[in-house]
C-alpha cells in the first residue's frame, strides 16, 4: 500500500471565501488561532463546520477546491495501489478544521478494485510546533516534530509519496530534504497550473561520518559538548551560535539517532581493526570477536556478548572497544554493560587474568591524558570487584576518523596508532 503523506493548508477556507464568502466573518476570527486555542474557539469551528453553503461548495468543487486536493487527485490516478492519505496539519486551528472536513470525503480511486482511505488523527497529525508565527519553535519543535510523524510513516507503509503542494511555504525546503534522503518521491502543484510536479532525485545525503561522531551527543544535553565539538557542529551548521539545533540540525538529528548509525559504523569497523591487531599480537593463541548469545569459552555458554576473546594455555583475555565518549558517560550508567558480562563470566567460573579496554578516539589524544578521566577508574573499579586478581589494561587508538580510508590502511600503520598503558596489576 502506498501512503501519500499531504501538507494541509487553510486554502480550502480562502477559496471558498472568494467564491461564495458565507464563513468569512468566521474565518476571520479564527485565522490567526493556534491549535492549542481550539477549545476556545469550538462554537465559530462548529458555525463553518456545518455551514451548509460551505459543506455543499466542498462536495461540489472537491477536486479543485484547495490547491493540497487538486494535487492529491492527480498522484492518485497515477497509483496502481491501494492508497492511505496521510493529512498532516499545522499547529493551528483551521489547518486542523481543513482536514477534519477533508477527510470526511470520498475519493474513489481510478482503478477498479483499488480503494482509497482518508486518514488524520489531530493527537499525531496536527503538528506541534509547526507555525509561523514563532520561527524559533519552528526551528527547534516544529520541524522536528514533522519529521518524528514522517519516520514513523515510513516504518508502516510500503511506499510513501510526498505531496507537498500544502501548508507552509516554508516548509518546502525541508520537505524537499527530506524526501530526497529518504528517496520518497516529491511532488508539488502550482496554484496557477494544473501540471504535477515531480522533484527529481539528487545523488544527495548526509555525511554519515558526522552522523557517527556526533549522532549519540546531539540526542543528549547540547549544553554539555566539549566547545570543539561544538565548534564543529556550528561550521556544519547542525547548530547556531547559541548552541540550539538549526532546522538543518533537527533533520539530521533525527536520522543520525533515530534512522542512522549513532556510532555504530565506526565502532563495527574498529573493532574489526582490534580483532586484526590482536591475531598479529598473539599468533599462538585463538581470538575471537562477537562471543556470546550461547556461544561457549571454556566450554561453558556465555549469552552476554564480549567484544574479543583471546584464549591460549586456559588463561583468558577479555578485550571490550568503546568509542572514547564513553568513556565520559559511564558514570551514569554504572555496573551496565560491562558489569553485567563480567558477573555471567564470573557466574560460570571463567577466569579472566587480564581485561583490556580499547577506547578509539577520532583525534589525536593521549593515553596519558584518557587514563586521568574518571570513567576508566570506574570502570577499572568494576572489573576489580568481580576479578580482583586481574591485570587492568588500556588501549587507545586514535585518528580513527575516515572510516573506508581506515579500513584500508594496512595494520602497520594502525599499530603506529595505538597506545597501551598498564593501569593496575592485582
Amino acid at each position: 500500500m502506498t501512503c501519500i503523506i499531504t501538507t494541509v493548508g487553510a486554502s480550502i477556507f480562502t477559496n471558498y471565501n472568494g467564491a461564495e464568502g458565507f464563513i468569512a466573518t468566521h474565518y476571520e476570527a479564527t485565522k490567526n488561532a493556534l491549535h492549542n486555542e481550539w477549545e476556545d474557539r469550538e462554537e465559530r469551528i462548529q458555525s463553518i463546520r456545518t455551514n451548509p453553503h460551505f459543506n455543499r461548495w466542498i462536495s461540489n468543487h472537491f477536486e479543485d477546491s484547495c490547491a493540497e486536493i487538486a494535487s492529491l487527485m492527480n498522484i492518485i490516478k497515477t497509483e496502481g495501489n491501494d492508497v492511505d492519505v496521510r493529512l498532516l496539519a499545522t499547529d493551528t486551528v483551521l489547518s486542523r478544521l481543513a482536514a477534519e472536513m477533508i477527510k470526511t470525503q470520498i475519493i474513489n480511486h481510478p482503478e477498479t478494485g483499488k480503494t482509497v482511505s482518508i486518514q488524520f488523527d489531530p493527537a499525531q497529525d496536527v503538528i506541534v510546533g509547526l507555525r509561523v508565527d514563532d520561527a524559533d519553535i519552528f526551528e527547534t519543535d516544529g520541524l522536528q516534530n514533522f519529521i518524528e510523524r514522517f519516520v514513523t510513516l515510513k516504518k508502516q507503509y510500503d511506499a510513501l509519496i510526498l505531496n507537498i503542494t500544502g501548508g507552509y511555504k516554508g516548509l518546502i525546503p525541508y520537505l524537499t530534504i527530506i524526501g530526497q534522503i529518504n528517496q520518497v518521491p516529491v511532488k508539488y502543484k502550482f496554484e496557477s497550473s494544473d501540471a504535477l510536479i515531480t522533484i527529481p532525485q539528487l545523488p544527495i545525503n548526509f555525511d554519515w561520518e558526522l552522523a557517527v561522531d556526533y549522532g549519540l551527543q546531539i540526542s543528549s544535553d547540547l549544553k554539555a559538548l566539549e566547545e570543539k565539538d561544538k565548534r564543529e557542529l556550528v561550521e556544519n551548521n547542525i547548530l547556531f551560535d547559541d548552541g540550539k539545533l538549526t532546522p538543518l540540525g533537527s533533520i539530521f538529528k533525527v536520522y543520525a539517532v533515530k534512522e542512522a548509525v549513532r556510532p555504530q559504523l565506526r565502532g563495527h569497523c574498529a573493532e574489526f581493526r582490534w580483532f586484526e591487531y590482536y591475531v598479529s599480537q598473539y599468533p599462538n593463541r585463538k581470538v575471537r570477536r562477537s562471543v556470546g548469545n550461547g556461544q561457549r569459552i571454556l566450554g561453558k555458554k556465555i549469552y552476554k556478548e564480549v567484544d574479543l576473546v583471546i584464549e591460549g594455555d586456559d588463561k583468558i583475555i577479555i578485550a571490550e572497544s568503546k568509542p572514547r565518549r564513553y568513556i565520559f558517560t559511564y558514570s551514569e550508567q554504572p555496573d551496565q554493560q560491562i558489569g553485567n558480562l563480567l558477573q555471567e563470566l564470573k557466574e560460570n567460573d571463567i577466569a579472566i587474568d587480564e581485561y583490556h579496554l580499547c577506547i578509539y578516539s577520532t583525534g589525536g589524544d593521549n593515553i596519558s591524558d584518557i587514563s586521568k578521566i574518571q570513567g576508566i577508574s570506574e570502570i577499572r573499579s568494576v572489573v576489580h570487584k568481580y576479578y580482583p586478581e586481574c591485570v587492568f589494561m588500556l588501549f587507545l587508538m586514535t585518528a580513527v576518523r575516515e572510516l573506508q580510508g581506515f579500513m584500508h590502511k594496512p595494520l602497520s600503520n594502525i599499530k603506529e596508532q595505538i597506545q597501551k598503558k598498564i593501569i593496575s596489576y592485582p
